[in-house]
């Protein structure tokens, strides 16, 4: 309580003693909030740099594919919403499904096409506000959007970490404020609503510390160097006009200022490849500039690498691959693939909490005791251009492994574990429950059945509805093809 009081006095003595002219309604801006976090930016501040990422974004070629590079990664073609309440029950399964995707492709909603605006919104202005509208009969959802533009605070529960609310500013009349409640779950034990979602709007934010009640944009700690390297490009084409400019020296040797303004009004420019004839008096010559400039090309890649590398792209990804080979870049997409797996796991978290409201308040969709709602979030896998390479590693790994245990180098039990372990890393789980002697019964009953075994030369077979047999290297399961 004591702290809090201290707080509020040492932000009465900052704001009383700025040294700003005039006390008037025009001077309010300059102010920081007296109940806002002290890292926030002033509402002046706020609205700047929020201006500027978007100016950038319309205006800066490469701004615009910093977002864009992002938001193809984690949102292109593979994304996908799959939802699964029981994995023994497809039907319950696919009730789920279809309560999700009749809001997604409503005409209201179109979700995924939407999708990529809302979040392109987030990543620009740090901050998405989604107001949502329900039908308490049919439980039908609307998606809105407000303008961040209109946010004037943010209010924080106890904890700091939570957004109870939201106060935005009318669009006609700008000085009317309205409160909005933020979404999120009900902690309140003897609520009807407890462990759900209630509110009025989604609000997300981004690129924010704990301590601040405002997001940023993506762009806000680059904005400068963006804006500087397309000062430094033009300067750059203007002075390459400038050096590729050339005119013709005629100099008339004896000749008065009149015969001088006279000839020039009767003079044409030569054309190319034309004939000029005169005598020793008269002298024509190409004249140049010479500016002694460097090539600015080395301080181009200079500033441009600076800006990708704050942001965690290698520049080959970006027009710059004279200095790349396969392996060398292979080895520096390492880093930039775990920052987009980061912002993959961003934008689920956009994501799941609208499908869990869609879906409990959906009145089509409801839970039984043994199910669970589990909310699967697909979007563009970075390993899977390596299966063949794990593939290929796998089965030298089982090869290996057979061998160390006929050379009892080490047990079944230890290979069915470094096997085990492997699995786990391809996203595969096997069944740890089941022993070695398990498995070797297991094949034993197989071969004693005359069941076909992988590793195993197959039998001859008959095919069905000719009786001939066919050799076992020539076995076809599938007579029809």
């Amino acid at each position: 309580m004591f702290n809090k009081i201290k707080q509020v006095i040492a932000a009465f003595k900052e704001a009383s003693t700025a040294a700003l002219v005039g006390t008037d309604e025009m001077d309010e801006n300059k102010y920081r909030r007296l109940s806002g976090k002290t890292r926030d930016l002033t509402p002046m501040k706020q609205a700047a740099a929020r201006s500027q990422a978007i100016y950038l974004w319309q205006r800066n070629p490469l701004a615009r594919r910093l977002i864009e590079i992002i938001l193809d990664f984690c949102l292109g073609t593979d994304f996908q919403i799959r939802l699964e309440v029981a994995k023994d029950d497809e039907v319950a399964n696919k009730n789920a499904q279809d309560v999700w995707d009749k809001f997604a492709n409503d005409p209201l909603n179109d979700f995924y096409s939407r999708l990529y605006l809302i979040v392109l919104e987030q990543y620009l202005t740090g901050e998405l506000l989604l107001p949502v509208t329900k039908n308490p009969v049919n439980g039908r959802v609307l998606l809105g959007y407000i303008d961040s533009a209109l946010i004037d605070s943010v209010k924080v529960d106890a904890t700091g970490f939570q957004t109870e609310s939201v106060v935005v500013h009318d669009m006609i009349e700008v000085t009317k404020t309205r409160t909005i409640n933020v979404i999120r779950y009900d902690t309140d034990p003897k609520s009807a609503t407890f462990e759900k979602l209630i509110g009025d709007a989604f609000f997300f934010q981004n690129n924010k510390l704990l301590n601040q009640s405002r997001g940023y944009s993506y762009l806000t700690e680059i904005a400068d160097w963006l804006d500087f390297l397309d000062q430094f490009l033009f300067n750059s084409l203007e002075h390459s006009a400038f050096a590729n400019a050339w005119f013709y020296d005629c100099k008339m040797i004896g000749a008065t200022d009149e015969q001088l303004k006279k000839k020039k009004d009767e003079m044409v420019p030569p054309k190319p490849g034309s004939v000029k004839l005169h005598n020793e008096k008269v002298e024509w010559n190409v004249i140049t500039p010479n500016l002694n400039a460097s090539d600015t090309s080395t301080q181009a890649r200079l500033f441009k690498n600076f800006i990708l590398a704050a942001k965690g792209f290698p520049e080959h990804w970006f027009a710059e691959g004279g200095e790349t080979n396969r392996s060398t870049a292979q080895e520096m997409g390492t880093p930039t693939f775990r920052m987009l797996k980061n912002m993959q796991n961003q934008m689920r978290a956009i994501v799941k909490p609208i499908v869990q409201y869609v879906m409990q308040s959906s009145p089509d969709f409801k839970l039984t005791k043994d199910q669970k709602l589990e909310i699967n979030i697909n979007m563009f896998d970075f390993e899977r251009n390596d299966a063949s390479k794990l593939g290929l590693g796998f089965g030298q790994l089982i090869t290996a492994l057979a061998v160390a245990r006929d050379s009892n180098w080490l047990t079944d039990e230890k290979a069915k574990e470094v096997v085990d372990g492997l699995l786990s890393r391809f996203g595969s789980e096997s069944d740890l429950s089941v022993s070695v002697e398990e498995i070797a019964q297991a094949n034993a009953l197989t071969q004693a059945k005359g069941i076909y075994k992988p590793g195993l030369t197959p039998p001859a077979i008959t095919k069905p509805g000719n009786g001939k047999t066919v050799p076992a290297m020539d076995n076809n399961l599938f007579p029809n093809v």
